[in-house]
């Protein structure tokens, strides 16, 4: 493995070391078998559940009540982190558009339990939010791919990048039982989820403030102004094509 340059694994380090936004994550790797992790913020963010779930059985509703109960501990709303992954790429259209479908699964799901029995922890208006899939690699995993015996370096594939996803996890925190890679991916985009932009974007300034947060620090250091309320948009559950923003 080759790792990042100096700037680089600076910035990784400076990111590691952010605050963690008080929400429980509920974080997904979308796909035929989902991974799927629960992260807190105690401890500067901590995966405390990892497993994977078949996006077409009640377990994930199922799942959705077991991070509700740890918000409810902790007095704090969830969050569904929910991998992106743009405009296909390298994937294909197909397989994307079934990537996309499953996203959908878990959004309805979130939706759906926001008005009904989960609303008090799952706030319908901001539930949800959608993580690049470049963007969490680049912060949370400090390799990128391997040099070979001329030194002309490779980008990592697919299967490279689920190998550098599982030791990282392994890496920072240690004491996680993992399955496979794709539990390993779901707990870096909770991890990244719980410290980024896209999940201070949707909390508002009362929230923060009555969880001890300097509101005018936070909305500077993720470039806003003013109380942001999340995703305006209000979202259809009966939409489940998961490409919405």
């Amino acid at each position: 493995m080759t790792k990042r340059t100096k700037k680089e694994q600076a910035a990784h380090a400076a990111w590691l070391l952010r605050d963690p936004w008080p929400v429980v994550v509920l974080a997904v790797d979308p796909g035929a078998v989902s991974g799927a992790a629960i992260v807190t913020p105690s401890d500067g963010g901590l995966v405390e559940h990892l497993e994977v779930v078949d996006p077409m059985t009640t377990r994930i509703e199922e799942l959705l009540d077991d991070a509700a109960d740890r918000a409810r501990s902790l007095d704090a709303e969830l969050i569904l982190a929910l991998e992106d992954w743009g405009s296909g790429g390298l994937v294909g259209i197909k397989t994307w558009l079934g990537l996309g479908a499953t996203r959908g699964y878990w959004r309805r799901a979130a939706m759906l339990a926001a008005r009904a029995e989960l609303d008090d922890v799952l706030v319908q208006s901001r539930c949800c939010v959608h993580v690049n899939m470049r963007t969490w690699r680049g912060r949370m995993i400090d390799e990128s791919g391997d040099r070979d015996e001329h030194g002309r370096f490779h980008p990592y594939d697919s299967d490279g990048w689920k190998r550098a996803a599982t030791r990282t996890l392994a890496r920072l925190q240690p004491h996680v039982r993992m399955s496979g890679a794709d539990e390993a991916e779901a707990g870096l985009i909770g991890l990244y989820g719980i410290r980024s932009d896209e999940v201070g974007r949707l909390l508002p300034d009362r929230y923060l403030r009555a969880r001890g947060f300097d509101v005018a620090a936070v909305r500077a250091m993720i470039g806003e102004r003013g109380n942001v309320r999340g995703d305006r948009k209000r979202l259809d559950p009966a939409d489940a094509s998961g490409h919405g923003g």
